[in-house]
């Protein structure tokens, strides 16, 4: 291959590397990376497919697993994501907490591998840690920041949850990363019986995203819509099983 053509698949790779593949179960949310400091009771998982780009042959495919009991909850995600044979990226996720009441921690890492078939590799590592605090029967308020392997694009966070009711969960998130500044977004979900609807809408950008899953004795399958003004317009659906 001439050297060259590394520059614009090199750029291509910085503008896609960090897409955030939506967990089955949460179609309409724009991150996954979030605190990692969650409580889940139960075990599930999900198989997902996505199609972030249009009239570019750039696919990604990816599963998620998490398990909750008590005081403990684990989870891990994987994403391939590929261009034709030219391009590939693998990406790995795995959180895990514990909490003691009304006070959770968290840690977590992900390893993101990118390669050029017969040219080369590269790989990032990053890690994050997180707390989170219920502070009444309906709120939660988090804290956490993620360190990637370079120490140059470092993100701190935080976000506030409060439940109306359980059929509706709103949330609040404001995270900085550095150099690219400072990310606000919404997020709101809506239970009516077996369907759940999400969305969540981020600035700047805007960066929006709407999903709808059901869920039905065990089985669900979910799918989503995300729009993203600088570059990507991304579909994803996917199903799973929930063991609880």
């Amino acid at each position: 291959m001439k050297k060259w053509i590394w520059i614009p698949l090199f750029l291509f790779s910085l503008l896609h590397a960090d897409v955030r593949v939506p967990l089955p179960w949460s179609p309409g949310i724009w991150e996954t990376s979030k605190n990692p400091a969650a409580k889940w009771d139960g075990l599930r998982a999900g198989l997902l497919w996505t199609e972030p780009m249009e009239g570019v042959q750039y696919e990604v495919v990816g599963f998620a697993a998490e398990w909750g009991f008590s005081r403990y909850w684990v989870q891990t995600a994987f994403a391939s994501s590929f261009l034709d044979s030219i391009y590939a990226s693998e990406k790995l996720d795995l959180n895990a907490s514990v909490s003691w009441e009304k006070l959770t921690l968290g840690i977590g890492g992900s390893a993101d591998i990118q390669l050029i078939p017969g040219e080369g590799s590269w790989a990032r590592f990053l890690g994050r840690a997180g707390v989170a605090v219920d502070l009444l029967s309906a709120f939660s308020l988090g804290f956490w920041a993620f360190f990637p392997s370079d120490f140059e694009e470092n993100s701190f966070g935080c976000d506030l949850f409060w439940r109306s009711s359980s059929q509706f969960q709103s949330g609040v998130e404001l995270r900085f990363q550095n150099p690219t500044g400072f990310l606000v977004s919404v997020s709101q979900k809506m239970r009516l019986g077996s369907l759940e609807l999400q969305g969540e809408i981020a600035f700047p950008g805007p960066k929006v995203g709407i999903g709808i899953v059901f869920d039905w004795n065990h089985f669900g399958a979910s799918f989503g819509v995300h729009r993203d003004a600088d570059y990507m317009n991304s579909k994803m659906a996917g199903f799973f099983y929930n063991f609880k």
